[in-house]
């Protein structure tokens, strides 16, 4: 091969590698403006979201107010209040911690029957008029079923938790829930092979079973699988629903399973990568954490040892899947001051309907404040930046600072 042939096939082989990146990775979030909804309420995480409205034939933003004027307002994306729905009806309207409209006449609300904020046994299903259509409540002596471990009781981070009348929920294995098979004493191990080997990793709930039955288990194979392998068993409620998919990232690695809501069965799995961050908790950190720190052990696993999914959504305008992560924080810390523990940064991957990686995008830590409130519109994503700790916080307005995609 002469000199001029070499020249043309590296420059060929270098045009060819360009026009690859360019054709794998070339969708960009571009910043727009900054957009505020008169919502007149604190905004609350996991009580606003999107929903299609048949009627008017577009998406909706709907905020919940469930602690002073006990309503839930709409509003189209040009800010304009299209109808609110009064809850005074609702009893124990406080007590619900997740609120999603999933149609024209159906909300549902997940909640406590005794106001504890961080397990949930009550579902209602209410109408727009503010009428309480359905309350599930779940039984108690159910936690007493071959299922060992706690209960199915931890809703998504995210508030998008129906799907063809199923609300589905994520299984805690409380106390035990940060341990692996290779760090436990033979006493410890014995309790994690009752709980994690005999344990449902999700469970569905079908909203028309009248019946005790209404509890499905789903998924028992997920912690057997890790935990045999010695991997770390997280019990987070770090599960979202999007594209009519149920998607579980596992904390410790960044794999995720794809199951089919249809049929409720796994269909495939995908391995999350990242140009500026591991994917998945450090552990020597989080233990590290956990001995100094009098903060609860999960807070290290979403504010310092990083790399965790906060959010996955479905844009159906540009048919890409959106997923949020944390940024590792490497820097030393205030174990003590939780608000140093978070990385200043975190990212936005950009997938195709196939999963292919199309982009990567840094922002600001500030934009994932409110992980369960990152919109899409045909304008674009959005992501709620205004939080009650700001100095310029007005609980009268939501405010959102809208990206444009850029293909």
């Amino acid at each position: 091969m002469n000199k001029r042939s070499i020249i043309i096939y590296i420059a060929s082989l270098i045009i060819f590698i360009l026009c690859y990146s360019c054709k794998t990775e070339n969708i960009k979030l571009v910043k727009d403006k900054d957009v505020f909804f008169k919502t007149e309420c604190m905004a609350i995480c996991r009580t606003s979201g999107v929903y299609f409205d048949s009627t008017l034939n577009k998406d909706l933003f709907y905020c919940t107010d469930i602690l002073t004027n006990k309503c839930i307002k709409i509003f189209d994306f040009d800010c304009n209040l299209v109808k609110t729905i009064k809850l005074d009806s609702i009893p124990k309207l406080d007590y619900m911690c997740i609120v999603q409209v999933v149609s024209n006449d159906t909300v549902i609300m997940l909640g406590n029957q005794d106001g504890n904020p961080y397990y949930q046994d009550m579902i209602y299903v209410c109408d727009f008029n503010g009428r309480l259509k359905k309350t599930v409540v779940f039984p108690r002596d159910y936690y007493k079923s071959d299922y060992k471990s706690d209960y199915y009781k931890k809703p998504s981070i995210g508030n998008n938790i129906y799907y063809n009348n199923k609300v589905y929920l994520k299984n805690i294995v409380e106390d035990y829930w940060y341990y692996n098979k290779n760090n436990m004493t033979p006493e410890t191990t014995c309790i994690m092979d009752s709980l994690i080997m005999n344990s449902a990793y999700m469970a569905a709930i079908d909203l028309s079973d009248t019946t005790t039955n209404l509890i499905q288990p789903l998924f028992d194979s997920i912690y057997r699988e890790n935990f045999e392998k010695g991997y770390i068993v997280e019990g987070n409620s770090f599960y979202h629903i999007a594209n009519n998919k149920l998607f579980l990232p596992i904390g410790h690695n960044g794999k995720v399973y794809v199951v089919n809501l249809d049929t409720q069965k796994i269909e495939r799995t995908f391995q999350l990568t990242s140009k500026y961050t591991g994917i998945g908790f450090n552990y020597k950190m989080f233990v590290e954490g956990k001995e100094k720190s009098v903060y609860p052990a999960r807070d290290f696993l979403t504010h310092k040892a990083g790399g965790f999914v906060e959010r996955i959504i479905w844009d159906k305008y540009n048919k890409l899947y959106y997923v949020a992560i944390s940024h590792e924080n490497k820097q030393d810390v205030d174990y003590n001051k939780i608000e140093t523990m978070a990385a200043s940064t975190f990212s936005i991957l950009i997938y195709d309907e196939n999963f292919n990686i199309k982009g990567e995008e840094v922002l600001p830590r500030k934009y994932l404040w409110y992980a369960a409130t990152i919109l899409v519109s045909p304008k674009g994503l959005w992501f709620q930046t205004g939080k009650y700790t700001d100095k310029d916080y007005d609980k009268n307005f939501q405010k959102f600072t809208l990206y444009r995609i850029n293909k």
